[in-house]
C-alpha cells in the first residue's frame, strides 16, 4: 500500500478498524473491576499527519506504508490518575483481547535521550486475535494494526497542545482539547505558559495524579487547588 492508495482506499478502512478496537476496549473493560477511564477514543491517521512524517523519513514513495508507520490506526485509552493506568495495566486486558507486537510495545516518559520532553504514555501495537478475525465481519481487518496509547488525562492534555500552545498556537485537534483549555483559563491565556512544573499528589486520593504542564505558578498549595478545580470540571462532565 502507497500513500495513493490509503487516501483513496485504505483510509476509511483504517478509520472503521479504529473503531472497531475501541469499541474491544470499551466492552473488556466494561466486563472488568478495572476504573472506567474519563473516554476511550479513537482515529484513523489523517491523510495530512501522515505525508508528513513520511516526508520527514523520506518514504513518502514507500509502496509498504503499513509499515512504515504503525499508527494508521490509533486508539486512546484515557484515564484520571497514574493509579488507575497502573490497575489497566496490570488486569491485562490488552493482552487478552489482541495480538501483541512484542518489539512495538513503548513507555514514553521524560530522559536525557529525549531531551526530557513531558510526554508520557504506555504505547501498544496490536492486532485482531486469530479466532477474532475468522469472523465473517472482522475479516476485512486480518493482518492491521493499531496503536493503543495509555495516558492520564492530564498527561495527554499535555501532549497534545503543548508544542502548538508555546510556538504556533493554531486551531488543536483530536483527544484533550478541553482540559488544556481549562488549564489555560485558569492562567488567563497562552502568554502566561511559561515554566514546567510538576504536582505528583494531593490531598484527595482520587487526584493523584502526575501534570506535567507550562504554567508560572508561585505557591505549590495554589496549584493544587487550581489542579483539584480543573479535574472537578473533567469528571463533572464525562460521560
Amino acid at each position: 500500500m502507497n500513500f495513493q492508495d490509503y487516501e483513496r482506499e485504505f483510509y476509511l478502512l483504517y478509520e472503521e478498524f479504529a473503531e472497531i478496537v475501541k469499541l474491544i476496549l470499551e466492552k473488556a473493560i466494561e466486563a472488568s473491576d478495572v476504573p472506567r477511564p474519563q473516554s476511550v477514543q479513537c482515529r484513523a491517521k489523517s491523510l495530512k499527519r501522515l505525508k508528513e512524517r513520511l516526508e520527514e523519513s523520506g518514504k513518502l514513495n514507500s509502496e509498504n506504508v503499513e509499515n512504515e508507520r504503525r499508527d494508521l490506526a490509533g486508539a486512546r485509552v484515557i484515564f484520571y490518575t497514574n493509579t488507575d493506568v497502573e490497575r489497566f495495566l496490570n488486569s491485562r486486558l490488552i493482552v487478552e483481547n489482541f495480538e501483541i507486537e512484542r518489539d512495538a510495545i513503548r513507555i514514553h516518559h521524560p530522559t536525557k535521550e529525549n531531551e526530557e520532553r513531558r510526554y508520557r504514555a504506555i504505547q501498544y501495537t496490536v492486532r485482531l486475535k486469530e479466532d477474532c478475525a475468522k469472523l465473517p465481519e472482522y475479516s476485512k481487518f486480518n493482518g492491521m494494526r493499531c496503536e493503543i496509547q495509555i495516558q492520564t488525562i492530564l498527561n495527554h492534555a499535555w501532549s497534545e497542545t503543548s508544542h502548538d500552545i508555546a510556538y504556533k498556537n493554531k486551531p488543536r485537534e483530536g483527544f484533550g482539547n478541553k482540559a488544556m483549555e481549562l488549564l489555560i483559563l485558569s492562567r488567563g491565556g497562552p502568554a502566561e505558559v511559561s515554566e514546567f512544573c510538576s504536582i505528583s499528589s494531593l490531598r484527595d486520593p482520587h487526584l493523584r495524579v502526575a501534570l506535567p504542564c507550562r504554567l508560572k505558578i508561585r505557591h505549590s498549595l495554589l496549584a493544587a487547588r487550581r489542579v483539584a478545580a480543573i479535574i472537578g470540571q473533567l469528571r463533572g462532565s464525562a460521560p
